[in-house]
């Protein structure tokens, strides 16, 4: 049976105990709840609806990332007063509760977020950054493989191999976990 539901990531009580074959949560989902112990049962919740053995799919926002990102924003009207605001309070905690062109979120640290799994006694199997060494150079990138295929070829199979590196993967804009119960 396939739908479209709208639900929330803390609770999953629609769907029984063990009632998926995987569970993939894109998008950052986690990220945008505040409150931590809220993360921890939206966690718990999405261990809860997966068949034992099965694999469960998160990815977050990485907080790694924000100050490479910020040398992009460095100079843009109204971006300087946010960096100033904010930029200690997201290096803490993560935290940012929104104001400056972007919703409240959550900005894990690689091994916060396999923490928290561990915690929810899942077994973890990788962790991967989604852009890995691409985070903020789309345009040389693609530049790259439209300029010159043969190198572009070889430059992503190397990205491949390194994107599952904790270093890579804690500076990517977002990382996932693949974890089984």
């Amino acid at each position: 049976m396939k739908r479209i539901v709208e639900g929330s990531i803390e609770d999953l009580s629609i769907f029984n105990d063990n009632s998926f074959d995987a569970v993939i949560c894109l998008g950052g989902a986690l990220s945008h709840i505040l409150n931590k112990s809220k993360r921890e049962k939206a966690i718990l919740e999405l261990k809860r609806v997966v068949k034992r053995g099965s694999p469960v799919f998160i990815s977050v926002i990485g907080r790694l990332q924000l100050p490479i990102g910020w040398l992009f924003l460095w100079g843009k009207k109204g971006r300087e007063e946010f960096l100033k605001e904010f930029v200690d309070q997201l290096m803490d905690t993560g935290d940012y509760y929104g104001g400056y062109g972007f919703c409240p979120a959550h900005f894990y640290l690689l091994e916060e977020l396999e923490a928290e799994c561990r915690k929810a006694d899942f077994k973890i199997l990788e962790i991967v950054g989604l852009e890995g060494l691409v985070s903020g150079h789309i345009k040389q990138v693609n530049r790259l493989a439209k300029e010159n295929p043969a190198v572009w070829k070889k430059w992503k199979k190397m990205h491949l191999r390194l994107c599952t590196h904790p270093a890579i993967a804690g500076i990517s804009e977002h990382f996932m976990i693949i974890c089984k119960k």
